[in-house]
């Protein structure tokens, strides 16, 4: 029972972050209370011994320490070498002595630490204290590995420096002088003292970290079993029996405390201590009423506005839920302030006044909450999927669980100012948990009966989104409610009052949290438009594109989101001991740096060298930017060396980016070359056609056996180069089509390339003349149309072939020479069109195909068709038609009137 006697400073600091939440949204999580002295929890059993882990490793340092003395000595008569070895100075002396210092008192201050933990009945409190203490000790623990890292490996390379030669072919060292010996010597000496620190403080850092392990075990176990204790349940008759027997005494308390403390006033301020009080109470009063209207008159919400923006709807929501908890802050602000000045807070005025306040901010974020969200009476400014009437109905318990909950943190004060009896306490909160149960199973009724399924005010997506978050906010709710009506009933008071708690609690900080996830995402989605001014200034001044200023924005605002998910987590879950203040700890330790078996990782370096090698990209982009606009077309270069250049240049920048951010993380780049190495015959089996079109890619940029722009065939495909990347290369066909190659196929198969060496290229023209027609007349023509046609070539002049004697037609060729073969197709069309006129108008027949067909026997075929033409002999009475013959038939033959013929 003793810890949730602290309820008020735990609420204290839920309602401050609360507050802290909706006024700046990225805010972490505040810590609990917290103090800086150890003298509590430490006591008397501090002083017992402990095995001291590190104390003959302390005594080596010492002795190491002691002996540079005689060391310096010796070397001062020793002549140095090239001023290789220093020896250990006064000044490195000194600060060795200070650091084995304080190491000494890491260990005592650890091995006190420990014994406290082995004491009973410590509370939140202490175990922050000791938290505290312990993170202290391992910050600097940490601080030391880091400083003395980098002399340590100072002295590493200079002892490699020193180290003695070996003669090929012989086993024997190299004869050495004695002055390199005692230089060798004093670097060993040095290098041992700082190694041997180092090793102190690991196992210090080792012990702080267990400690702290330690810590949070015992701080769980001690909440799990005072959350699962036993007391007397509600129904026990003799419960409520001593509680009434201590209501006379409270009464007396209750009426003895005011006049207490208006005679403790009086005392201190005199006769004017009424005018003094009612002045500070008037000013507490008054002076957040300009501020409330002025507030309330930006953020109205009128019931006649039809579809408010998104924007003004979520900021009028907040401003609500400012004005509801900043105005009762700043009155109860000014209010102890002035108790405070005027030394009219002792300490049981101080616990009542502080549950007092924390009674009125719990009513006062629960109402506004409700009011901001639900809008009574204002569908078009509601954020709920919610009938009128259910949020009427909704923001009516709200302030009724406001009130509830209120007087429960106002008679937590109570019971440990008049010191109540157990039974006293556990009767309030078992009927205060209970009270909260029935409120809020109420409540969950009225959603689940009101909610609307198609709202006006809210899209079809929103709402279906909401119709899921209520269901499992149901689901969620349900069981948490029964623990808080039925627990107290069988005796589980504290965990049925933990369960109330944790249903206002939880209840505020999604509310808040619901509001500040739309508020942030429309705003920053309505910032990052191009169309707003503050996108069209990113656009003019910063360069970026219209699409990039959105993408920015969707990227900020899921950070934003994430951030604000996790910061309502740590407030959640601090309720149940997971402080945000270990998190936060966590959190660094995994961005500063963690051991991980025998590595030291750390997403800060990682996210550095990460942020490097974008800047590495981003000056290698600018650098080719630069090539390709303002250096490149200023040489006699060819388009395909010009774009080899450039790729090449590119390569060489992500190369050189990717080994500089590797370096500063650490990884030894031999290291990764031997685990390449090593990777190599599984990359050559797995990976073998992408490695082998990226060696083809590489071949293709440096020997440029087609380079971009040229016109290529490569099978069926015909088109212009546009992009040799990578892995393939991009080919646009003359239909505008896109066809990828592999880089492999342009390598290892048959390329025709039209304009590898020389874009000129020759064209032909077929043309097939009749067989009447003059040769000559026709290869003038022919001439006359190639040489002047402006594309093609003087030199070497077009000419003209007699191809030979086809079967229709006397075939030519007109080949012509073109300064770029890419404008074949233009020049063979603009001929052809030339030759049809020129033809026409020289009576030139271009002839149909032709074919004589040669009949053999022609004398026989006549006579036989002859002989068939000859009429049939006359024969007596025709025939009777038979029964098969048609209707049609038999009045042919019969001449259609039944006659014989």
């Amino acid at each position: 029972m003793r810890g949730l006697r602290s309820f008020p400073d735990n609420s204290w600091s839920a309602i401050a972050l609360a507050v802290l939440m909706t006024v700046f949204a990225a805010m972490p999580v505040a810590g609990l209370a917290q103090t800086t002295s150890l003298s509590e929890a430490l006591g008397a059993g501090a002083a017992e011994e402990m095995a001291l882990p590190g104390a003959d490793l302390a005594e080596s340092v010492a002795e190491a320490v002691g002996q540079s003395d005689v060391d310096e000595e010796k070397a001062a008569d020793t002549p140095a070498s090239e001023g290789e070895a220093v020896p250990i100075s006064p000044a490195a002396k000194a600060a060795a002595e200070a650091a084995q210092a304080q190491i000494d008192a890491w260990r005592v201050e650890l091995d006190r630490i420990a014994a406290a933990l082995k004491r009973s009945g410590l509370v939140d409190k202490d175990f922050d204290e000791l938290r505290t203490a312990v993170e202290e000790v391992r910050d600097e623990a940490q601080l030391l590995e880091q400083e003395q890292s980098p002399a340590i490996e100072a002295l590493q390379a200079r002892l490699e420096k020193l180290a003695p030669e070996k003669k090929e072919g012989d086993n024997g060292a190299t004869p050495e002088t004695p002055e390199l010996i005692a230089q060798r010597a004093l670097i060993q000496k040095e290098l041992g003292v700082l190694n041997g620190l180092v090793r102190q403080g690991q196992v210090e850092l080792l012990r702080a970290r267990e400690l702290l392990q330690t810590i949070s075990t015992r701080r769980q176990a001690q909440f799990t079993a005072n959350l699962l204790s036993r007391s007397r349940p509600l129904l026990d008759p003799k419960l409520w029996w001593e509680s009434l027997e201590f209501l006379p005494h409270m009464e007396t308390s209750l009426e003895l405390l005011p006049a207490d403390w208006w005679s403790l006033a009086r005392k201190r301020l005199g006769p004017s201590a009424p005018f003094v009080l009612g002045a500070i109470l008037l000013l507490a009063i008054f002076i957040g009423a300009p501020v409330r209207r002025f507030i309330v008159r930006r953020a109205q919400r009128t019931r006649d506005a039809m579809n408010p923006p998104p924007l003004r709807k979520y900021g009028a929501a907040a401003v609500i839920v400012l004005v509801n908890v900043l105005l009762p802050l700043a009155a109860m602000s000014i209010i102890f302030a002035a108790i405070s000045v005027l030394d009219l807070d002792p300490e049981r005025i101080h616990v009542l006044t502080v549950s007092l306040f924390l009674g009125i901010m719990i009513l006062s974020v629960t109402y506004g909450l409700a009011r901001a969200l639900l809008a009574p009476g204002r569908p078009t400014w509601r954020m709920v999927a919610l009938s009128d009437t259910a949020a009427s109905n909704l923001t009516r318990l709200s302030l009724i669980l406001g009130i509830v909950f209120g007087l429960g943190a106002l008679n937590e004060g109570l019971n440990d100012v008049l010191l109540a009896p157990a039974a006293m306490v556990t009767l309030s909160r078992g009927i205060l948990a209970m009270l909260i149960g029935i409120i809020v199973a109420i409540g969950l009724r009225v959603i689940a009966n009101g909610r609307a399924e198609n709202p006006d005010f809210i899209s079809k997506d929103e709402a279906m989104r909401q119709s899921v978050l209520w269901r499992w906010g149901l689901m969620l709710a349900w069981p948490v409610v029964f623990v808080c009506i039925l627990a107290p009933l069988f005796g589980y008071v504290t965990l049925g009052w933990f369960a109330a708690i944790q249903l206002v609690w939880a209840s505020t900080v999604l509310g808040i949290l619901f509001l500040l996830l739309l508020l942030v995402d429309e705003a920053i989605t309505i910032a990052f438009h191009p169309g707003t001014r503050f996108g069209r200034g990113l656009v003019v001044n910063m360069g970026f594109g219209e699409t990039t200023i959105e993408q920015i924005g969707v990227i900020l605002s899921g950070v934003t989101r994430l951030l604000l998910i996790l910061i309502a987590a740590l407030a959640v879950l601090a309720q149940w001991g997971v402080r945000s203040k270990e998190v936060l700890s966590d959190i660094r330790n995994v961005f500063f740096g963690f051991q991980f078996g025998g590595i030291t990782f750390s997403l800060s370096t990682v996210l550095t060298a990460l942020v490097l090698f974008i800047i590495g990209i981003a000056v290698t982009r600018t650098i080719q930017g630069w090539m390709e606009h303002k250096l490149l077309p200023r040489t006699r270069l060819d388009v395909g060396l010009k774009t080899s250049i450039r790729t090449g240049v590119g390569y060489v920048g992500v190369i050189l980016a990717g080994m500089f951010a590797f370096s500063y993380i650490g990884l030894d780049l031999q290291n990764i070359a031997i685990v390449a190495g090593a990777l190599s015959v599984g990359i050559g089996f797995g990976l073998q056609s992408v490695v082998n079109n990226f060696v083809s890619g590489l071949i293709l940029l440096a020997e440029r056996p087609i380079k971009t722009g040229d016109w290529i065939i490569v099978g069926s495909e015909e088109g212009i180069v546009r992009r040799i990347n990578v892995r393939a290369t991009e080919i646009e066909t003359f239909d505008r089509a896109s066809v990828i190659v592999p880089n492999s196929d342009l390598i290892s198969g048959v390329v025709k390339n039209w304009m590898h060496n020389d874009p000129s290229g020759r064209i032909i023209v077929p043309i097939g003349v009749s067989y009447d027609s003059d040769p000559e007349q026709v290869k003038e023509i022919l001439l006359t149309i190639g040489k002047e046609h402006e594309m093609v070539l003087a030199y070497p002049a077009p000419y003209v072939v007699f191809v030979g004697f086809g079967d229709s037609s006397l075939d030519f060729q007109l080949r012509c020479y073109l300064g770029d073969i890419g404008n074949s197709l233009t020049v063979s069309s603009d001929i052809r069109f030339a030759i049809a006129r020129e033809f026409r108008a020289a009576n030139i027949e271009i002839p149909f195909p032709q074919r004589d067909v040669n009949l053999r026997d022609m004398p026989k075929l006549e006579a036989l068709l002859a002989d068939k033409a000859k009429p049939a002999p006359r024969r007596g009475r025709a025939r009777k038609p038979s029964t098969t013959e048609t209707p049609g038939s038999q009045e042919i033959e019969d001449g259609g009137d039944g006659d014989t013929t």
